[in-house]
């Protein structure tokens, strides 16, 4: 199992564990801290597993360039709001 499927049985193994994210994107070479949507990380997905399963932590962005915070944010703030209303959680404050 590798990529994407493999991403989220880990991220679905330690649910119960998670505090905190630390989030960015990469090519699946190595830890490359790519703006969100760069990269391979089915960043989709797994917001709305966090989603379903109730997450409650902290979202951090953890990017190489200062270039991809914003985009990254807005990314990230869009795909929280899309669950929003499905499963209760809040968007990303004071980014919109």
């Amino acid at each position: 199992m590798a990529g994407k499927d493999r991403c989220l049985l880990m991220m679905q193994q330690a649910m119960s564990r998670l505090v905190a994210l630390h989030l960015s994107d990469n090519a699946g070479e190595q830890d490359e801290h790519l703006g969100l949507g760069q990269g391979k990380v089915p960043l989709e997905s797994m917001v709305a597993w966090l989603a379903a399963g109730g997450f409650c932590g902290a979202w951090v962005l953890e990017l190489r360039h200062p270039g991809d915070l914003l985009p990254s944010a807005a990314k990230l703030h869009h795909l929280r709001q899309q669950y929003q209303a499905v499963y209760g959680i809040e968007p990303v404050p004071g980014i919109g």
